[in-house]
């Protein structure tokens, strides 16, 4: 067996779905079954000599393995018989045996590899990193709050002047506050098990820049960094085969690893109780990081929760970091400081708002009248046509009264029903029946009807087949709309940008924006033709001239290119995240003001 069928073999999470689910059992099951594909395992397609290389490591990743595995049954043994001393030292023999195989990251998901004499700094998530962009934190409410909505921290950690109400999760204790981000907007929804209705922020982390500009890498947070078998298998397609050494490396870390990270990863699909056996080891696997504070601040982990509906569009992980001290006003002053986010905004399901849903609803009540007077007017109409249209109508009929039932609350169960349509119109589409339709209905009937008969029900069933898959104004479209909708990916997330000539300009500028709960990005402005181009870009977007950021007026093309220099600077801009269901008001990106100041930009902040 090769790694990366060992890999597919071992893939997380685990789910269970009895009452009887005892942790201890279930994690010695899966582990001596881990144990056995690591004894078949065999890189057959290397060389000599990197097959001698590759088995060497996978031999000291057996045994580290196996003493690994044996140690933490041996602490689900010692908690279950409440004696939680012995179980927390075996624990942390755990975790100083595997210390050297610890993947350590940066918050844009970077760490680094040794291998021999050489180190390298890759990102193990491809496809999920954030690139210590942009997080999410969402708050599942029954309707808006006044308190939610201008109260930033409402969407921060839990105060620790309020830490009673601090619940137990995968990797936290009652009590103990954490902050907990997805570095996707749809996984934070997930995560907090599918509201209706809710409050998020945006989360921006903020980097320790010394005064030449460079990230201070011994101010930053790291993460420990806990990752799938198949975010193994992807990263190392290709690394495999250019850095053998690297990859090699990677690989037996990660197999010794992999016992701890399966203990994390259980989901018992069956238990809603107060107890959650499955957290034992990855509650004690945040108690070791705080008690090892200057080693590591947080956990970045892979979700657990069924990614089964959009794995094709999206793939995103999570990051806890305790609530550290200091503290002003029970925040955590360091992770205050760490990152800036945006003010509560609030969102509602569109399709369980019937003031939302209104003219879709129109159109499908329309469209089934349609269909009705089809069937009920004696066309010459092949029987499959017939069947057809019947199908067409309780789809569509299903979809009205999903959106009519503005009580249901259960979004997974909408998101498995849109699915479920969208796939019927799939089908529908991919029979073709518009292809010689009019031949087709003079066959069927045997020439029973005349040509002007014959041409009139192929136009009508053309417009209902049409209004049924087409691609705008459709019941497809109404389908793929609110299956978008539903994951809010595409909601408007303002970030001001400031283009400056030098940190003389922005001084001052930092804070207030942080302060603000604004996200914000700087760039330097180069004297080149990029900066011309991009002037250019943001002049027309504008719809002003492109002379407007300089102050002499009335200049051509080829000054401006020589002065870029004289251009007036600061430049504020907002950029938006726009798409085909955004507010049509709202633009990509507009100027806010040319030749910002401390003063200027603290009016505009607050507006």
């Amino acid at each position: 067996m090769k790694i990366n069928q060992l890999l597919d073999e071992i893939d997380l999470p685990k789910r269970y779905f009895s009452e009887a689910f005892i942790i201890g059992e279930k994690f010695e099951e899966e582990a001596s079954k881990y144990l056995i594909l690591l004894d078949n395992c065999d890189e057959c397609d290397l060389d000599a000599d990197k097959k001698a290389e590759f088995n060497e490591k996978l031999n000291e990743s057996k045994r580290v393995a196996a003493e690994i595995s044996t140690k933490i049954i041996a602490v689900f043994e010692s908690y279950e018989e409440s004696n939680y001393k012995v179980s927390q030292e075996l624990f942390d023999e755990v975790m100083e045996i595997l210390r050297p195989a610890l993947f350590i990251s940066l918050m844009n998901g970077r760490i680094l590899v040794s291998a021999g004499e050489k180190t390298i700094c890759t990102c193990m998530r491809l496809f999920g990193s954030s690139n210590g962009g942009r997080y999410f934190r969402i708050r599942a409410v029954d309707g808006r709050s006044q308190t939610i909505k201008s109260n930033p921290n409402e969407l921060f950690h839990i105060p620790m002047n309020k830490r009673a109400y601090s619940s137990n999760e995968r990797f936290s204790l009652a009590g103990f506050p954490c902050l907990y981000l997805s570095t996707m907007l749809p996984l934070a929804w997930q995560e907090c098990n599918y509201p209706s209705k809710y409050y998020y922020s945006e989360y921006q982390y903020i980097w320790s820049e010394s005064q030449d500009n460079k990230i201070d890498l011994s101010k930053e947070l790291k993460l420990l960094a806990l990752y799938s078998p198949m975010e193994i298998k992807t990263w190392g397609f290709t690394v495999k085969y250019n850095d053998f050494e690297v990859w090699n490396e990677v690989i037996c870390r990660y197999l010794k690893m992999y016992p701890l990270i399966l203990a994390c990863s259980f989901i018992n699909q069956s238990g809603n109780t107060p107890y959650k056996q499955e957290y034992i080891i990855s509650q004690m696997l945040m108690q070791w990081v705080k008690r090892n504070h200057e080693t590591v601040q947080g956990i970045d982990y892979f979700s657990c929760v069924d990614m089964f509906f959009d794995t094709s569009k999206w793939c995103a992980n999570n990051i806890v970091i305790p609530a550290f001290p200091n503290y002003e006003n029970g925040i955590s002053i360091p992770l205050r400081e760490k990152f800036s986010w945006t003010m509560p905004a609030f969102c509602e399901l569109p399709i369980v708002s019937k003031n939302k849903t209104e003219r879709d609803r129109k159109f499908i009540y329309e469209f089934m009248e349609q269909i009705n007077h089809a069937l009920r007017v004696r066309r010459p109409m092949p029987d499959m046509y017939i069947r057809v249209l019947q199908s067409m109508k309780e789809t569509a009929d299903c979809l009205l009264n999903l959106m009519a039932n503005d009580n249901i609350c259960d979004m997974r169960l909408m998101l498995k029903i849109l699915k479920s349509l969208g796939s019927n119109v799939a089908d529908i589409s991919r029979m073709n029946l518009l292809e010689n339709i009019e031949d087709k209905i003079s066959e069927a009937e045997d020439g029973k009807w005349s040509t002007e008969e014959v041409k009139a029900a192929s136009v009508e069933f053309e417009k209902l087949y049409r209004d049924f898959t087409g691609q705008d104004n459709s019941v497809k479209s109404i389908i793929d709309k609110h299956q978008d909708l539903i994951w809010n990916h595409h909601e408007t997330q303002p970030t001001l940008e400031i283009l400056h000539q030098g940190a003389h300009e922005i001084i001052g500028f930092k804070d207030l924006l942080h302060n603000a709960h604004r996200l914000f990005g700087f760039s330097e402005i180069k004297d080149n033709e990029d900066t011309f181009n991009n002037l250019t870009r943001l002049a027309q977007d504008a719809g002003v001239p492109i002379g407007t950021f300089w102050e002499q007026e009335g200049k051509d093309d080829v000054w401006l290119r020589n002065h870029i220099i004289e251009i007036r600077s600061p430049i504020l801009i907002e950029r938006n995240n726009t798409s085909i269901y955004s507010d049509k008001k709202v633009k990509s990106q507009q100027i806010l003001c040319i030749g910002c100041t401390e003063k200027k930009l603290k009016e505009i902040l607050q507006k």
